[in-house]
C-alpha cells in the first residue's frame, strides 16, 4: 500500500499538482492506495460548480482521497453527511473514494495511526460571507477536542502521524510568528510531547519521505509514505 499526502488543493485551483503526479505516476496506484490531504479541498465546495468540477477531478484519480478539512470549506454541506466509522474512527464518506477524516479521530492504515484534527482560523474571513463562504465551525468545538483528548488517552499518546490543517503554537513561536499564536490550537501544543514519528499540515513542501525505504519522487509539494 502508498500513502501520498498533500496540502491545499482549494477545488480545481491547486489540483494540477496533484493531476500531475498521479499522471507520471499512475501504474504504480490502485483504489487500495491513499492520497491524503491535510484541508481546503473543496470537495465540499461554495457553489454547485465549484464542487462538480472538483469531484470529477478526484473520481478520475486512481487513489482513494482522504481528507481533513481546513477552514475554506463548505462545512454545512460536509455535516450533512451521515457520520460512519472506517479504520477505527469516524469519517464522512463524500463518494467511495472521498472520504472525510473528522476532528479528534485515529485511524489505523496500514498498521500506522494517524490522529487527524482539522480546522483553522480564516483570517480572510471579513471579506467572506457567513454561510456561503466562511463558517464558524472551522473553529474546532470544545467536544472535538475533548473526544480528540480521550482517543488518544486510549492509545497513551502513541500515534505514528498527526494530520492538522494549522501548525501547532511550538511551530509558530519558532518561526517568529507570534502574531499568529491566537490562531494555533492550544491543543496542537502539546505535539512535542506526543510519542508520534510526524506533524504533516499545509506548508510542508519540496520533500518527500519515504519510511523504511527511501526512493526519489518529482512532484513538488507532496510527500510520499511507503508502509
Amino acid at each position: 500500500m502508498s500513502i501520498v499526502i498533500t496540502g491545499d488543493t482549494h477545488g480545481t485551483f491547486d489540483i494540477e499538482k496533484v493531476v500531475r503526479y498521479f499522471n507520471e505516476h499512475e501504474d504504480e496506484y490502485t483504489r487500495d492506495d491513499y492520497l491524503i490531504i491535510c484541508g481546503d479541498v473543496g470537495i465540499c465546495g461554495f457553489s454547485a460548480a465549484y464542487e462538480a468540477n472538483t469531484r470529477a477531478v478526484f473520481r478520475s484519480l486512481p487513489v482513494t482521497t482522504l481528507f481533513i478539512d481546513g477552514n475554506h470549506e463548505n462545512f454545512e454541506q460536509l455535516n450533512s453527511y451521515a457520520v460512519e466509522q472506517w479504520n477505527g474512527g469516524k469519517v464522512h464518506i463524500i463518494e467511495d473514494n472521498m472520504i472525510h477524516l473528522m476532528r479528534g479521530q485515529i485511524f489505523t492504515i496500514d498498521g500506522l495511526k494517524f490522529f487527524t484534527f482539522g480546522g483553522a482560523y480564516s483570517i480572510d474571513k471579513m471579506s467572506r460571507a457567513e454561510g456561503i463562504s466562511w463558517f464558524p465551525e472551522e473553529i474546532p468545538s470544545r467536544e472535538e477536542y475533548e473526544e480528540g483528548w480521550k482517543n488518544l488517552e486510549k492509545e497513551d499518546f502513541q500515534v505514528d502521524y498527526i494530520l492538522t490543517h494549522t501548525a501547532p503554537r511550538d511551530v509558530a513561536r519558532q518561526w517568529g510568528m507570534e502574531s499568529c499564536l491566537t490562531m494555533r490550537w492550544n491543543f496542537a501544543s502539546t505535539c512535542s510531547a506526543w510519542r508520534m514519528r510526524q506533524n504533516f499540515r499545509n506548508g510542508i513542501s519540496d520533500t518527500f519521505m519515504k519510511m523504511r525505504k527511501w526512493k526519489r519522487c518529482l512532484c513538488v509539494c507532496m510527500m510520499r509514505l511507503w508502509s
